[in-house]
């Protein structure tokens, strides 16, 4: 689907003309940390399943946080489309994961299912959208926890630790 189609069906007409312009919280976020966003109306919004799976595959191989990294690039300035096998195969490379064992887990019934049975906790746990975070603050009965959802300026990120750490003092 063309970004453009599902910006609007999202964020309706005046929504996607704002995503566009990169005024929006994601976008703004990610420039501080040097991501840099490539849309265009002609952007493509793909499946990201087999990203996700492979995600599991480099958590194995100790090499998770480095094929983020790369997919996100890939993705969101490169604009690469990160449900194609052979763009997959070729990050995969690029992280020094072997290309081999990550496209055997696409079709893999154990990896499949550890997919399967992350979205299902997304959803109970109401998670609609990337980026998601939760903190918890163990060492009481009961584990104390914060969720949030989006794009947030680092201080809304140090806010929410403080208000955690102090709830635990309580």
């Amino acid at each position: 689907m063309k970004f453009k189609d599902y910006a609007i069906q999202k964020f309706g007409e005046e929504g996607m003309k704002t995503f566009l312009t990169g005024k929006v919280p994601f976008f703004e976020q990610g420039q501080l940390v040097g991501l840099q966003f490539n849309y265009s109306e002609n952007h493509r919004v793909v499946p990201t399943k087999k990203a996700h799976i492979l995600l599991e595959y480099a958590l194995k191989e100790g090499k998770q946080h480095q094929l983020q990294e790369r997919l996100f690039g890939a993705y969101f300035s490169d604009g690469i489309d990160i449900s194609n096998n052979a763009a997959l195969s070729d990050i995969l490379k690029s992280v020094g994961l072997n290309e081999e064992d990550g496209m055997v887990c696409l079709t893999d019934t154990h990896c499949i299912e550890i997919y399967e049975e992350k979205i299902k906790e997304a959803q109970r746990k109401g998670i609609t959208g990337v980026p998601f975070f939760e903190i918890y603050l163990t060492g009481k009965p009961q584990a104390i926890k914060q969720q949030f959802s989006g794009a947030q300026p680092i201080e809304t990120i140090i806010s929410v630790i403080q208000r955690v750490s102090l709830n635990a003092k309580v």
